[in-house]
């Protein structure tokens, strides 16, 4: 079957698909703007082997290399956000997405590694 388009038709249609792909892309970096910047939730401290074992496996690489700052797995560090959080807990580690994890005692933190503007050991 064939059907016989228009030049309106075919305007129209591209003006549709131009509309289409703008929302979906500015839905699209409002999601990836929410999601990337920081996940947090806690856990119950009967649970921290379980998510640490969790975590490791969600962040492989053991190793941080931060303004000349070797940082490795296990070691206490504070870490302070581009927003001016603090976060001091435990380096898990970081992922091929640019995740670093940082459990606290409370939290869980997967934070964007472009957002931390700074990672210090503690002793």
């Amino acid at each position: 079957m064939f059907l016989n388009l228009t030049m309106q038709d075919l305007i129209f249609a591209a003006v549709a698909a131009f509309v289409v792909t703008w929302v979906l892309k500015s839905v699209s970096r409002m999601f990836m703007l929410v999601v990337s910047r920081s996940t947090e939730f806690g856990y119950a401290p009967k649970d921290l082997d379980t998510i640490t074992e969790k975590c490791c496996g969600m962040f492989p690489n053991e190793m941080l290399r931060f303004n000349g700052i070797l940082v490795r797995r296990g070691m206490t560090v504070r870490a302070l956000t581009t927003e001016n959080k603090t976060i001091e807990g435990r380096f898990i580690g970081t992922n091929t997405e640019n995740m670093v994890c940082i459990i606290t005692c409370r939290h869980v933190v997967a934070q964007e590694l472009r957002r931390i503007a700074d990672i210090q050991p503690l002793a």
